[in-house]
């Protein structure tokens, strides 16, 4: 038992030479039937040496040995992942051994019956009908070709056991057709069962992937829900337009958020005859940002409407202190933090006063355009300085026709032809041409021009610009 088994493995290792991992099933089925085919071959030749040892024909070995030689060529072109080279040797060396040893015996040895066998091997080894065609053509034409030439020639060498090796032959024919067909069947049920084996893999993977998307789907149904619940609460917080019309009659509010809920708000309200306007950029954008944005609404009501703070660069200082105690950044890696321009407006005064952490503001004076520097600092975060004391800009209301206050989100959208940011620059020169006109027209041809810009391409940033015509 021991001895079948290693004779066995010996086998499979010797029919497995070339088959590499990568390789697809029927490719593989290719490679092990060469390799099956030609061992087959091998032993065949070794049998037809030991029967001219038994027949004592001591011209015919040289020859032998030599096909026995030549004939294991094709499983070292496998082995070195030549195969289609393999496959076409597998069928030329036959094809030119029995046409040179049927000039060798003559054709009444029956050498020539064994190319139609190898003939027939080219259905197997190759996809391509003209390959196919062209192989069983050239094994006719050998078969052919050496009738025609022992039709005028004698043989180079005759044997006296002439119809013993034309048996022999006959009986080599068959075995090596039914061998053949004996490993294409077993290698067409490996195969088959690869196949099987792959589709049930292939299964039970689409049944994991559906239950996957279910989940999937599932769960992005619920952020859903929940991002629009966060989305109801976020609007509920901020100025209604009605509201906003009642403070400042004459504005436009251009708001885009990149996602369902926004990192980006507004600040609007009005006490003791002072109006309160502030453009807010938190931290990321999405769900993240909204959580930043209640905190910084919640803190802007704390300064003004709980402690009165009406100056807005001690707004900015109170708001530095509160995000830096509540979101515990002297003792954590946390850097969430937020932009802000606040502007106050005193009709009483006639003044107007702002102050910002990174958010310029833009004044229009006599038809030109003013941009006032913000403090380069954040509210908050990595960059956040709890010793710095905000600067304050003061302006009087009657020099003034109008202001902008905006987030950077505008400014950054890609798109154009050549896909750039919009830039500040251009923001500036848009702003400019059109602040003569009606605040709803302005609104107008602010929308249109991001739309534009922005073409097809996702949007960069959440987008908020305020514009008061004073």
């Amino acid at each position: 038992m021991s001895l079948i088994y290693k004779i066995a493995s010996i086998r499979e290792y010797l029919v497995n030479v070339g088959v590499d991992e990568s390789l697809p099933p029927q490719e593989v089925r290719k490679v092990r039937l060469v390799n099956g085919i030609l061992l087959t071959g091998e032993l065949l030749f070794m049998l037809i040496i030991v029967k001219s040892l038994i027949m004592q024909v001591p011209e015919e070995w040289p020859i032998q040995l030599a096909g026995a030689l030549v004939f294991p060529m094709p499983i070292l072109f496998n082995k070195w992942k030549k195969y289609n080279l393999a496959r076409l040797f597998c069928l030329l060396i036959p094809f030119l051994y029995l046409s040179l040893l049927t000039l060798y015996w003559g054709s009444e040895r029956g050498s020539q019956l064994i190319i139609f066998a190898c003939s027939g091997l080219a259905v197997l080894f190759f996809d391509k009908r003209v390959y196919v065609y062209l192989l069983i053509a050239l094994g006719g034409l050998c078969i052919i070709a050496v009738e025609m030439y022992n039709f005028d020639h004698e043989p180079i060498y005759r044997t006296e056991q002439l119809k013993v090796a034309y048996v022999i032959n006959i009986m080599i024919t068959i075995i090596l057709l039914a061998v053949i067909s004996s490993i294409f069947r077993r290698e067409n049920e490996k195969y088959q069962k690869s196949i099987q084996r792959k589709n049930s893999q292939i299964t039970n993977q689409h049944s994991q992937l559906l239950q996957l998307h279910n989940d999937l789907k599932e769960s992005v149904r619920l952020i859903n829900e929940q991002t629009k619940y966060a989305r109801t609460i976020q609007q509920a917080i901020l100025p209604l337009k009605e509201e906003m019309e009642d403070i400042m009659p004459d504005h436009f509010l251009f708001f885009k958020p990149r996602d369902m809920v926004s990192g980006d708000f507004y600040f609007v309200t009005k006490i003791r005859e002072r109006i309160f306007i502030a453009v807010v950029d938190c931290t990321g954008h999405g769900v993240p940002g909204a959580f930043m944005s209640m905190i910084g609404y919640n803190l802007l009501l704390e300064a003004i409407e709980l402690n009165f703070i009406f100056e807005p660069a001690k707004i900015l200082d109170y708001l530095q202190q509160r995000i830096v105690y509540a979101l515990k950044q002297q003792q954590t890696d946390n850097n969430d933090g937020m932009d802000i321009s606040i502007c106050v407006i005193d009709r009483e005064q006639q003044v107007l006063s702002y102050a910002g952490a990174k958010h310029p503001l833009l004044l229009i004076e006599n038809g030109e355009m003013r941009k006032i520097e913000a403090d380069r600092v954040s509210i908050g975060g990595i960059l956040g300085r709890p010793d710095l004391r905000f600067r304050n800009h003061k302006f009087d209301l009657s020099t003034i026709t109008g202001f902008y206050m905006f987030t950077d989100g505008y400014r950054d959208q890609y798109g154009g032809e050549e896909f750039k940011r919009f830039m500040s620059k251009r923001f500036r020169k848009l702003l400019l041409n059109n602040c003569n006109k009606r605040t709803y027209e302005q609104k107008a041809i602010v929308e249109q021009t991001f739309t534009e810009w922005r073409g097809k391409n996702e949007q960069t940033d959440d987008v908020l610009i305020i514009g008061v015509k004073l």
